[in-house]
């Protein structure tokens, strides 16, 4: 049901140790009249679990606690609140209207924009409905707007089609709707478009944007079909860097509960674009990211993208990733498993990568309550109204009360408020930064194939888990805190069971700027004036097997003012290298130990400061 759980439907849960090996998970339930019910998960792993809700649960707003099989009556962990509702979102109204008896020819000659208009007029006078394409080919002349509640639906997708004519100046979008519709069984043809698919990013006049629906279609939107001449190819892909700096959307929606399922998008640019996803689904897919195409999902909140295939189709294509582009403040919750990603040649080459640069304060604090404090510098962006700040991470980097951080509720040019008090208040040693948001990330068993970097996490990145993912031909697994537009700490992030197979670096790591070279995993600490205090805080690194042409690295940069504290390397095993283990005179509190390291040169590079509290065993 999207945001709700519906009677009969499911419920995912994320996290840590949410199933154990060998037992059943189990979520209990409880009404606000104190009745529980408890469920048994019908899937569960380490990281997640399934559950089917009853078709008899009452409506209502549920506590909900999770239980992996361990622990007794101790074991019950809090796992926060479920709306269930009998009112499906997707419950829009069914009547059909088939477009060939508005007079569709589907002969993919003659021009059906008229009879599709139609329907579709028909079906928005209905309060919504079912627009249908019967087998055949509609041709069309004109930009569709899908109207509210309104499904278009082909009779399958290997049977109905909708092409475009070549624009001479193509609309700015092919297949609008502000929110609220769904798309379905159909294969989508374009040659000279900007962008295919979209909806509003955000609320509009028509309505809150979201409940979007993508379902079984194939998308073929190439604009570089047939006999070119360079100097036409040239200006085909100038024509498309002007209308859209990314090279145009395939997919553009933003909103609540966004569903793309089973389908194949091959794209001349962008192949997907998510802008504040809120309990969004992305499962199944197929995207081929075009010439300058990447993916993009900015400002997520639960997002779960599992099982999809995002390839480089073009020498030009890079990769992509989650991000706070655009304005959102925090990106936060999301499911990325079992994905494969492959072949980016293009730009930076990163398969997956969060970003956003900027923010908003470094330095003292003043004023100090339970959860507010004044500002003791300027704020290094102008706050443009009251709430611009709202979400973005407020982080202790050093001094009393280092390593916590909240989320800003609001703020003024000289006072920002918290969303939590503080366990142990900051003071007058107390260095803060200010910087958009980006936490709770799990990617979990996905592979990489000839990238630049598998996964890095470049700036802000908050309790993110990277397990059982594989990389070959594709660099490094990584976290960095760094000077990136503001000062942005990478804390509490862990990487476990993930597996370098082909360690070799060609024109790639980080920004593409490694002609030749070794992948790692590991963490950094890219320290800048005048900060002092360590920007990468509590990495752990365990059962990672790295099997040729790569390494472990810590680094911290500078030995006056390390950028790196509190690390475990524990446990790991690399085969064949020059080094196993990397670790320079700007890391403090690290501690290497059961490590294993085979037909390697130098097992462990340690340039420590001498007066680090490093504990190293080989």
């Amino acid at each position: 049901g999207g945001t709700i759980a519906t009677r009969g439907g499911w419920v995912r849960v994320f996290g840590r140790s949410i199933g154990a090996p060998g037992l059943i998970a189990r979520l209990e339930l409880t009404s606000s009249d104190r009745k529980a019910r408890v469920i048994s998960a019908t899937g569960a792993s380490l990281w997640d679990a399934k559950f089917l809700l009853p078709t008899d649960i009452p409506s209502g707003t549920y506590r909900a606690r999770l239980h992996n099989g361990w622990g007794g009556e101790v074991g019950w962990s809090d796992a926060g609140s479920i709306v269930v509702s009998d009112i499906d979102s997707r419950s829009w109204p069914t009547r059909v209207f088939n477009v060939r008896e508005f007079g569709a020819k589907a002969s993919g000659s003659e021009d059906d924009t008229r009879a599709v208009a139609a329907a579709l007029t028909a079906a928005a006078q209905n309060g919504g409905g079912v627009v249908l394409f019967p087998r055949g080919r509609y041709r069309l002349s004109a930009p569709l707007e899908v109207p509210r509640r309104v499904t278009l639906r082909g009779e399958n997708k290997a049977l109905s089609s909708i092409l475009w004519d070549d624009f001479k100046a193509p609309p700015p979008i092919l297949l609008k709707g502000s929110g609220n519709f769904a798309i379905e069984d159909l294969t989508l043809y374009a040659s000279n478009y900007v962008h295919l698919i979209a909806s509003d990013l955000g609320s509009s006049a028509f309505g809150a944007s979201g409940n979007v629906r993508l379902e079984r279609l194939i998308v073929r939107a190439v604009r570089y079909r047939g006999h070119l001449k360079t100097e036409e190819v040239d200006e085909i892909f100038r024509e498309s860097r002007r209308a859209a700096g990314d090279g145009g959307d395939t997919i553009a929606l933003g909103g609540e509960n966004l569903r793309v399922v089973d389908c194949d998008i091959y794209a001349s640019g962008r192949s997907i674009f998510l802008f504040r996803p809120t309990r969004a689904l992305v499962t199944g897919n197929r995207f081929y990211n075009g010439r300058w195409g990447w993916y993009s999902i900015s400002g997520a909140d639960g997002v779960i993208c599992e099982n999809n295939e995002i390839i480089g189709a073009d020498l030009m294509a890079t990769g992509g990733g989650f991000n706070n582009l655009g304005g959102p403040r925090v990106s936060q919750n999301v499911w990325f498993a079992k994905n494969k990603l492959s072949l980016f040649h293009g730009w930076d080459r990163e398969a997956m990568t969060s970003d956003a640069g900027g923010g908003f304060y470094y330095g003292k604090v003043k004023g100090i309550k339970a959860a507010s404090f004044d500002l003791v510098d300027k704020p290094t962006r102008p706050i443009a109204k009251l709430d611009d700040w709202t979400g973005a991470g407020v982080f202790i980097l050093g001094g009393k009360g280092m390593g916590q951080y909240a989320q800003a509720t609001s703020a003024s040019e000289a006072r920002v408020e918290v969303d939590r008090p503080w366990k142990v208040a900051p003071g007058d040693s107390s260095v803060v930064t200010i910087t958009p948001l980006q936490r709770n990330y799990l990617f979990i068993e996905n592979q990489f194939e000839d990238a630049g970097v598998a996964i890095q996490f470049y700036g802000t990145s908050v309790n993110h888990v990277i397990a059982g993912n594989k990389s070959t031909r594709a660099g490094s697994f990584y976290n960095s805190g760094r000077w990136y537009q503001h000062y942005q700490p990478s804390w509490f992030n862990q990487f476990f069971d993930n597996e370098i197979v082909d360690g070799n670096i060609y024109r790639g790591g980080p920004n593409n700027a490694t002609f030749s070279g070794e992948a790692v995993v590991g963490t950094y600490g890219f320290q800048r004036p005048p900060n002092r205090t360590p920007l990468s805080l509590g990495s752990v690194f365990r059962h990672n097997k790295l099997r040729g042409n790569s390494h472990i690295e810590v680094m911290g940069l500078d030995p006056k003012a390390p950028g790196v504290q509190d690390v475990i390397v524990e446990s790991n095993t690399v085969e064949n290298a020059s080094v196993g283990l990397k670790i320079d005179g700007g890391v403090r509190g690290l501690v290497a130990r059961g490590n294993v390291f085979h037909n390697v040169d130098i097992p462990v590079q340690n340039a420590s400061a001498p007066d680090s509290t490093n504990i190293i065993e080989q």
